[in-house]
């Protein structure tokens, strides 16, 4: 950890803020696409790690610096809701403010990471920027709501079924809700991203940036749920799937040689799909309520990592087969059938 990078951070945080969190990273998935040809070239991925996960858009500065100034705008009476605030250019309220506690935000969020990914500290494996994301995002939430992290659960949503009765209203992403909707979603997105990532990972040019290939697809789709379209919102899907073959080849010495795309695919779909049931599972939890953005998808990423990069290994499942997976798919075909009762109606 060094001065330069903490005022890097810094800086990442204001560029955030300037042109809204969720822009920064739809940007940082356009720029990522762009780089895994300029990477293939080069060899490694030293573009990737400059700009889309480096100084620029990485999402625990540029897209956290974003969430923490909206929060603060709202708190400050210059913006009416924190959580449209961070998809919001906040430049345009001219409030130098604004700008500095994104970048306040930003270095934050880059010295979180360090300390609890970085190997040289706690050196936990999971997803970094996530990682950071969740628990901050819970702390702004803190700071801007009156320490109340959960959000109050209006009377009339009490009425309907409360917190997890499945609101259609009160939701993340109306078109992802419902227990078979996500189901279908999840294995879509997860299996192309954990075919991608499997493909990628054959050769030496492309294998540096295969598990990313389908969060940067997710992550520039945005750019079409900003317009109105009714997308959904996936790369807690396509990362975690994505992960999930990064486990595999991780216990295979590095190597995707001897891995039967078929195992790769199942455990893919597996850790995808319990991403998406995650995700909502968290958004009940911790950000329908309240007016701070606490970010669904780096809560389910920064589980799903946790468990293919540190749990599953150490418990031997990374070398097991094909149960475990089959066991979570199983779990979440339950949870989808179960859950979809709740929203029957709208």
């Amino acid at each position: 950890m060094d001065l330069v990078s903490i005022i890097l951070a810094f800086a990442a945080g204001i560029v955030g803020t300037t042109i809204g969190g969720v822009q920064a990273f739809i940007w940082c998935g356009f720029v990522g696409l762009a780089g895994m040809g300029v990477d293939a070239a080069l060899g490694g991925m030293p573009f990737i790690a400059a700009v889309p996960f480096g100084f620029w858009f990485h999402p625990a500065m540029a897209f956290l610096g974003g969430v923490g100034a909206a929060a603060y705008a709202r708190k400050m009476g210059y913006i009416e809701s924190a959580k449209d605030g961070t998809a919001t250019a906040l430049s345009g309220l001219r409030k130098p403010d604004v700008l500095l506690i994104g970048g306040l935000t930003g270095a934050i969020g880059w010295v979180v990471m360090t300390l609890l990914t970085g190997p040289d500290f706690l050196g936990l494996k999971a997803d970094g920027g996530a990682a950071a994301i969740f628990p901050l995002s819970l702390i702004i939430k803190a700071l801007a709501d009156g320490g109340n992290i959960l959000g109050t659960v209006p009377d009339e949503i009490k009425a309907q079924g409360g917190r997890f009765g499945g609101n259609y209203t009160a939701c993340w992403v109306p078109q992802q809700r419902g227990g078979w909707q996500k189901l279908v979603t999840g294995i879509g997105w997860a299996l192309v991203s954990a075919y991608a990532t499997f493909f990628l990972f054959q050769f030496p040019e492309t294998a540096g940036f295969a598990p990313f290939v389908g969060f940067f697809i997710s992550a520039s789709s945005l750019i079409m749920l900003l317009i109105g379209w009714s997308i959904p919102v996936t790369h807690h899907i396509t990362l975690p799937a994505a992960y999930g073959v990064l486990m595999l080849v991780t216990a295979n010495g590095g190597s995707i040689a001897g891995i039967p795309v078929e195992t790769a695919l199942i455990w893919g779909a597996a850790i995808g799909v319990a991403g998406a049931f995650i995700a909502e599972f968290l958004s009940d939890c911790f950000h329908v309520y309240g007016d701070v953005h606490v970010d669904p998808p780096a809560m389910a990423i920064f589980t799903t990592s946790l468990c293919t990069m540190t749990i599953f290994p150490a418990l031997g499942l990374d070398t097991a087969g094909i149960a475990v997976p089959l066991v979570i798919i199983a779990i979440c075909l339950v949870a989808a059938a179960l859950g979809n009762k709740k929203y029957a109606t709208e």
